[in-house]
């Protein structure tokens, strides 16, 4: 098989072995310490092919999950990047989630691109996009110089800017919208307009 597609049967291997009951292992666990053997590589194919799904963040952590044979606790992964071991299990869960739903709709063969909201994409942009689209839709907003110092956002004030970037996209300001698709690459028949 060609390394750049991937398999019904890759697919319901992930969608099989990320299935667990609240507070129990995952079942991938003990497969990430076997990599030579061909449920792995389906299952690390099927992920491989649909990761691009996925922000930065999500893809970090999953690809970290993925890999090491499995050694790496979600303490050490949350210490490597700086968050709880809870937080990591929850982006894993999540993003998890947003694999499934991307390839049960392929399995489907419903491969037409959704439309998102506004809402759903800038909720999973980095803190640099935020500060990026902060500066050129509010640029009178005092503290736009010292979120651009620092580099990232602390949760608190990661709602903060979106709040201040939903309320300029509802308040319907074009120049500002248009400002706001050209930044972020986006096409405008790509956007669920609300």
């Amino acid at each position: 098989m060609i390394e750049n597609q991937v398999s019904k049967v890759d697919m319901e291997l992930y969608l099989d072995l990320i299935k667990a009951p609240y507070g129990q292992r995952k079942k991938y666990i003990q497969l990430l310490k076997a990599p030579e053997s061909d449920q792995y590589r389906s299952f690390k194919r099927a992920y491989l092919f649909f990761k691009d799904n996925l922000i930065d963040r999500e893809q970090n952590i999953l690809d970290l999950v993925y890999r090491n044979n499995g050694e790496l606790s979600l303490k050490e992964i949350g210490e490597r990047i700086g968050i709880s071991s809870s937080r990591v299990a929850a982006i894993r869960n999540l993003a998890e989630r947003r694999l499934s739903l991307v390839m049960l709709r392929h399995l489907r063969g419903d491969d037409s691109p959704q439309k998102k909201s506004m809402y759903t994409i800038v909720y999973n942009l980095s803190d640099q996009k935020l500060i990026a689209l902060l500066q050129i839709t509010r640029p009178w907003e005092k503290n736009i110089s010292y979120y651009q110092e620092r580099g990232t956002l602390t949760t608190e004030r990661r709602k903060t800017v979106r709040h201040k970037l939903y309320n300029v996209w509802t308040l319907d300001m074009n120049d500002h919208r248009d400002k706001m698709i050209k930044l972020l690459a986006i096409n405008k028949g790509d956007i669920e307009w609300d």
